[in-house]
Order: C-alpha cells, then structure tokens, then sequence
C-alpha cells in the first residue's frame, strides 16, 4: 500500500482478491504536533468520507471535539461491490480480515495514532458493523451501527452466534435509525434491551433521527454517532435547590454594567437570562459540580459561580467576571 494522490489510498488486497480506494483525513494541526489521534474506519467511504469530516466540522462550532484520523474505505471509479464486502454472509469475513491484517497495521506504522479505534457503517456497513463487533469483540474500542440492513433483523441473531464472546466484549455501542424505519427502531430497541441482560461490559446509546426515512437519514445518524463519540460532553449533576438559590441575583459586568445577567430559580432549577433579555429567553444551568454549570446550548462555555460573583469562560477562551450586585 502507497500513497499515490495525497489523502487518496489506492491499494490491492491479498485478502480480499480486489482492489479498493481508502480516502484518509489526518485532523488540523496534525503536521505541527507530536499529538496521538484515535482513527475512525468509515465503510463505504467514497459516500461517507466527505459528510463525516463536514460533520467533524459542524460539531466543532459547539463542542470541544477531539478530531481523529478518518480512514474511508470505498472503490473509487471501480465496480462498488460492497454486497460482496459489507454482507458477512458474503465476503464480509474477508473484508474484516483485511481491515484488521492489512489496513489498520499500516495506519498504525503511518500515522500516530492512540488505542482508540472505531468502525462505523450504514445500512449494509451497519450489518457489516454488528459483525465485526461480535466477531472481533477487542478489535475496536468503539462500534457504531447506522440504520443496519435488512431492518436489523440479524442484530440479535449475529450477537447469539458469537455468544462466547461476549464475555471479553467490552466495545461503546451506537446504534441509530430514522424514526419512519419501524422495524429497524424496534430491532434496535429489542437489541438493546438484550444486550443490558447479555453484554453487561458494553455501553450502549441509541439514537432516533425525527421524522426521517433511511436516506434522509444518514447525515442526522451519522453526526449523532461523532458527536457521542469525539465531542466532549458535559456530566450533569444533581444540585439541591438550596444551593442553588445562593446563586440567585443580577450579575454586572465590570467594564460594561449594561452586560447584565439575571440568575433565578424556577422549578428547582437555575436559570440564566444572558446580557439585558428577558426572562422569557433564559436558559437553564446544568451543574459539573456544586458551583460550575453549562448551558446545554453552549457546551464549551463554563460558568462558575464564587462569593463575589459569576465567572463565564467562554469557548474562544476568553474571561469574564461578573460582580453579583
């Protein structure tokens, strides 16, 4: 395997008998760092490779999100077969082979890369993905399953053919669907329910896309399954609503004491009324601790609450302090 256009493999498989097109994102600031990076194998990559580093894109505007090295494979302008390849009653166990003994070792040798490595596929790549998750239980630290084919019917089935696995099966889980794929929804439901009494080592998430079918589908369980797996999200805590009212109070900008925040309690809860608007338009504080909270629409900002008042950090790294008045 070479590398023969750039960010563009073209490589043969020994395994496999064919020849494939692997399209590879190394994230910004590779070039200049010493940093290690988790890798994302994408199936079907001449489809997916471009709409998951779009998405990668668009998570970055609200979250925190630890960028990976994205390795999509696809055929470029050869004959798709991925029937052949995705389908683990076809060639689906020769395709996993080569991932594992042909691709994957060369990334490690190429890149710098970290323990983390994960699959993701959709439709067919997510039948192909339930595959490798029970077959190859230690071979990805995370598995996630779009929209599998033939309406999920052969999640469970696959789990129960590899039920000695299990018990090294330690693999975060996505699984996700468009709302309007009833029988996929459902099998993902009753997959999941097996799985909490089955595969008590694996974390599992599921995720409905609105009103969607299978094709308006994959970009909204595609995004779903990067966000889950590479931004940085908040734990929210239980904070009794004694301490919360100690927060309670209009907070003053220093430099502009037309900035002005409320901070009020309603139902239990905290809530913020950012610079001058209403209560109306006020969003509600999630606790990470006692005294530091989120916005669940601005995850990156922090805002932390001290005897005088209210420190905010925001997401471009910048400081305000608040006086409480």
């Amino acid at each position: 395997m070479s590398l023969s256009y750039g960010k563009m493999l073209d490589w043969y498989s020994p395994t496999v008998g064919d020849s494939f097109r692997t399209y590879v994102f190394l994230p910004p600031g590779y070039d200049n760092s010493l940093a290690s990076y988790p890798v994302l194998y994408l199936t079907d990559g001449d489809w997916l490779f471009t709409s998951a580093v779009s998405a990668l894109g668009n998570l970055k505007q609200d979250y925190q999100v630890h960028e990976p090295i994205i390795v999509a494979i696809g055929y470029g302008d050869r004959e798709n077969k991925r029937h052949r390849d995705l389908d683990p009653d076809q060639g689906g166990a020769a395709f996993l082979r080569a991932l594992k003994k042909e691709v994957m070792p060369w990334v490690q040798e190429h890149f710098r890369v970290d323990q983390d490595q994960l699959l993701y596929g959709y439709s067919m790549g997510g039948k192909f993905a339930t595959f490798a998750l029970f077959s190859e239980p230690t071979l990805f630290s995370s598995v996630m399953i779009g929209a599998p084919a033939d309406g999920g019917t052969h999640m469970l089935p696959t789990a129960r053919k590899y039920e000695p696995n299990l018990r090294t099966l330690r693999t975060k889980v996505f699984m996700g669907a468009g709302s309007y794929e009833h029988e996929t929804v459902d099998q993902i439901r009753r997959f999941r329910l097996w799985c909490a009494q089955h595969v008590p080592g694996a974390a599992i998430t599921t995720y409905t896309a609105p009103e969607m079918n299978h094709g308006a589908a994959i970009s909204a369980v595609l995004q779903e399954a990067l966000r889950v797996n590479f931004a940085v999200l908040q734990k929210e805590i239980a904070v009794p609503p004694s301490t919360l009212k100690r927060y309670t109070g209009v907070y003053v900008n220093r430099a502009d004491s037309a900035m002005s925040s409320k901070v009020f309690l309603r139902d239990g809860h905290l809530y913020i009324s950012l610079h001058g608007y209403g209560d109306s338009y006020a969003l509600q504080l999630h606790a990470t601790s006692p005294g530091t909270f989120f916005l669940k629409e601005y995850e990156q900002n922090s805002y932390t609450f001290f005897p005088a008042g209210l420190r905010i950090r925001l997401s471009n790294g910048n400081t305000l302090e608040l006086n409480k008045r």
